[in-house]
């Protein structure tokens, strides 16, 4: 059994040589969730013609194993009367699997951004990736008793529309 100095040594090399690979990851994920941000923040905006919404990047810390420490970026969309809706990234790597539409078996996401009110998850977003292009889907907390699992469309602008308008209902 080695040593406490032996083990942290041959971590640190091992760290060390994961390094790049972290990095890389870290990036991807932030590059990411700031693609999906930016398109919905132009959903919103293009929506919003009366100037209703406050839209703002908020800052969300993780520690997660395989990656270690990094910071991605959120939003928080409000309204003058206190309603509040958060777009709260919540992890790259995902234990869970997802059923997507026409598909037969669940595939295993490559991210998770959920839309909260108040802090409760209402509605999660899934990435997937095909041909090195982001794919999102919307997971509704409504399941489809047939099949028991959640109702998971494509995330496309009429989708988050009506998503952000039940959250501010």
């Amino acid at each position: 059994m080695p040593t406490l100095a032996e083990y942290l040594k041959e971590k640190a090399a091992r760290l060390k040589a994961e390094q790049p690979e972290r990095e890389q990851r870290i990036r991807e994920w932030g590059n990411s969730v700031e693609r999906l941000l930016s398109q919905l923040e132009e959903w919103l905006k293009a929506a919003d013609h009366e100037g209703v919404l406050g839209v703002r990047r908020t800052q969300h810390h993780f520690n997660d194993e395989g990656m270690g420490s990094y910071t991605v970026q959120g939003l928080e969309v409000t309204t003058a009367d206190g309603q509040a809706v958060s777009v709260v990234p919540v992890a790259r790597r995902i234990v869970s699997a997802v059923t997507l539409p026409g598909e037969a078996s669940a595939r295993q996401p490559e991210g998770r951004v959920d839309l909260q009110k108040w802090g409760d998850t209402i509605y999660t977003l899934y990435r997937f990736r095909k041909d090195d292009q982001d794919r999102w889907f919307v997971a509704h907390p409504v399941w489809n008793m047939n099949e028991q699992r959640p109702v998971v469309n494509p995330l496309t602008r009429e989708e988050f529309e009506q998503d952000i308008m039940s959250m501010l209902e």
